[in-house]
């Protein structure tokens, strides 16, 4: 299981503390080999093998559960095409952002793969065996890409032969029964998180979807559920992937693509989201911008800034991440509260002091474009917050580039 805790968010001036606490169990980074064709079916009959992933996390791509999928015993008989046909409608899937990078062959062994686990099928007999790295690949990209298989375990077995694994059997947490009744529970309260930002911009919905998560819930490091959306949704408490799971759920209710993103920060594992917001590219990490009151530290900011605190580490499993370098869809940025590179933040900062004295505003929040601009902005801000008229508490985090203020 993914694990990692946001940051704590140090409460004295000039002080900073990041704590995390998690494990990231990944069994080993899997290179290329990716199959170009299927040979024939071969019948299982060989030797068994263990292989241990992480795998969890649900969403509007799901075909209906109760649609039955033909019999695989006669699979031998019918070509490629007819074994790993593409569903009907192609959106369901082609909202999926690491499944619209696979090749053709990855595609089709992708889609056939999720809709047994979507039928709880506990021995999914492969048409033709595949290589154990693709297998690996595979199971990385329903994870985290498929928020609503929240109920796969993060371990799994594969039997194999001498030409390549020819089944999976995946370890479901929970009954089919109860996933319905899970499933009802989130798809409840995404739907009055939705009928709130109904006819809203995407850039508005995107904020208050992000802050509405930031609202419903609060960071727990281990547990039942933390790492998936019925923990972040229903029961209020999630680790880090249950943020960025629910956050790619909502999001692409909406049409907005976006996608989990799996690494480091600090040393120890996490996960945050890729948001293509009006064009933008953006990257947002929903679970370090919950404190008190939702922030938007890490809302739609470019990937040089995540880079300062997180390592993307397994874009050679999941799939490239767009390296982009705007700050435009951030919310600091469009309210004025945004200190461009190299520029002097004297007025802003003393500007959003009035505000903040004057009641006008909850907090200051000043964001700087690039780690120089803030280390220069850093004494003005020092000097200036001694003139704030009430007793107020700093926030530092880590790699933010962010000053903030509350009362």
């Amino acid at each position: 299981m993914l694990k990692s805790n946001k940051p704590l968010i140090s409460r004295i001036l000039k002080t900073v503390v990041i704590s995390a606490a998690a494990t990231f169990l990944f069994n080993y980074l899997i290179s290329g080999a990716f199959i170009n064709k299927f040979d024939n079916y071969i019948s299982p009959s060989s030797k068994n093998a263990v292989f241990t992933s992480t795998s969890t996390s649900i969403e509007q791509c799901t075909p209906s559960i109760s649609e039955k999928l033909s019999n695989t015993s006669s699979l031998h008989n019918k070509t490629v095409s007819d074994i790993y046909s593409y569903p009907k409608d192609l959106n369901q899937l082609n909202q999926k952002f690491y499944f619209r990078q696979l090749s053709n062959s990855n595609k089709k062994i992708y889609q056939f793969v999720y809709e047994k686990i979507l039928l709880f099928d506990k021995n999914i007999q492969l048409p033709s065996p595949i290589p154990i790295n693709t297998v690996t690949k595979i199971m990385y990209w329903l994870r985290y890409d498929c928020p609503e298989l929240f109920y796969i375990s993060q371990d799994y077995t594969y039997e194999e032969n001498d030409k390549g694994i020819i089944s999976i059997r995946p370890k479901y947490q929970i009954s089919e029964e109860t996933y319905q009744s899970e499933k009802k529970a989130v798809d409840i309260k995404a739907t009055t998180i939705l009928q709130q930002v109904k006819g809203k911009s995407d850039y508005a919905a995107e904020k208050e979807i992000h802050d509405e998560i930031c609202k419903g819930a609060s960071y727990q490091a281990t547990g039942t559920n933390v790492s998936n959306m019925f923990g972040n949704l229903v029961l209020g408490k999630s680790n880090c992937e249950g943020y960025s799971s629910s956050f790619t759920f909502l999001l692409r209710k909406i049409g907005i693509d976006a996608a989990q993103v799996i690494g480091s920060a600090n040393g120890v594992g996490h996960s945050w989201n890729y948001v293509n917001i009006n064009h933008t590219p953006t990257y947002c990490d929903v679970g370090w911008d919950d404190t008190n009151t939702p922030i938007y530290s890490f809302f739609n900011v470019p990937y040089s800034k995540m880079s300062l605190s997180r390592n993307f580490d397994y874009e050679n499993i999941l799939g490239a991440l767009p390296k982009t370098e705007s700050y435009s869809q951030n919310e600091y940025y469009r309210t004025g509260a945004f200190i461009a590179k190299g520029k002097d933040g004297t007025s802003k900062i003393k500007n959003l002091i009035q505000l903040f004295n004057e009641n006008k505003i909850p907090s200051i929040n000043i964001m700087c474009e690039d780690e120089l601009t803030y280390q220069t902005n850093q004494p003005i801000f020092n000097t200036l917050i001694s003139t704030v008229q009430k007793k107020i508490k700093i926030e530092i985090v880590n790699g933010s580039l962010t000053f903030s203020a509350t009362a």
